[in-house]
């Protein structure tokens, strides 16, 4: 994470709620994950294979142990859990591990970077629900499906009169050049929210038609003739998932997912308050 960007616009107290309020929660969130990211950076290798598997072994008499400290302070745990062989299995990352395809560092790393795309992502539908809710676009009891959710800004911003606001913003921000580009970039991150939600990062027969149509569409509209657009694009060709193989989130697929999400805050936020001004 040391070459990667975490910084958002601060925020005017009281602008914008809603923008703040995910200023917040992203803050939080991101100043958690850096200090575990350096906490593992500290750690040896070694050390990290290690307390993976004593957290294995540690796990299989665990409600024994909880049994013996609740007798200890005189209450009784009487539960079906007890007597059962119980534990963890990490027989898959220990055969990665030995097999030199990943290490142990990354293992962790790659579940910090999962939990970070997963809360961003939830922070961000959360938001864009919020605004959409408060400008009269859905209704509070209306569900707002994630492919949907930049239809839905869309149809926002040209009701506001911001879209234009808004793409001057977002092409200077990103990659991005028109709203055509941002929905393609929003379907292909879609794609790897369902295979975590959905199928625990691991891809399914039916996940990976989907996700290379995603992807496909997605490249079409970064072959443009700047360093930009290869860049991010031949890091988006280097992640190909494999069928039932779990996923590993390396930071940079978190770096690409966080700044754009950052990026169409920004410009919400920007063009939000142009159009007040």
């Amino acid at each position: 994470m040391k070459q990667m960007t975490i910084s958002m616009l601060k925020p005017e107290i009281g602008a914008d709620p809603g923008y703040e309020s995910f200023f917040r929660n992203y803050s939080m969130l991101m100043s958690t994950n850096i200090v575990s990211h350096y906490l593992i950076d500290q750690a040896s290798e070694l050390e990290i294979a290690e307390l993976l598997m004593e957290t294995v072994s540690s796990a299989e008499n665990d409600y024994n142990r909880t049994k013996i400290l609740h007798a200890a302070i005189g209450f009784s745990l009487n539960s079906a859990q007890i007597g059962e062989e119980r534990g963890l299995d990490l027989a898959d990352i220990s055969q990665l591990i030995a097999a030199g395809n990943v290490t142990a560092k990354e293992i962790l790393l790659t579940f910090i970077n999962c939990n970070e795309f997963i809360l961003i992502f939830a922070m961000f539908e959360d938001t864009i629900k919020r605004i959409l809710v408060e400008a009269g676009s859905i209704s509070a009891d209306a569900g707002l499906r994630e492919p949907k959710i930049m239809i839905e800004i869309k149809k926002y911003l040209e009701n506001s009169s911001a879209l234009r606001y808004f793409m001057i913003q977002i092409s200077a921000r990103t990659i991005c050049m028109n709203f055509t580009d941002v929905e393609a970039m929003w379907r292909y991150f879609v794609a790897f929210r369902h295979l975590y939600v959905h199928s625990g990062g691991r891809p399914t027969p039916s996940w990976l038609p989907k996700f290379e149509k995603a992807q496909a569409d997605l490249l079409k509209r970064l072959r443009k003739p700047d360093l930009a657009s290869l860049g991010v694009a031949e890091t988006l060709m280097s992640f190909v998932p494999e069928e039932r193989r779990l996923f590993m989130v390396p930071d940079t697929f978190a770096n690409i997912f966080r700044n754009f999400v950052v990026a169409i805050m920004e410009a919400l936020y920007l063009s939000r308050r142009e159009i007040k001004a």
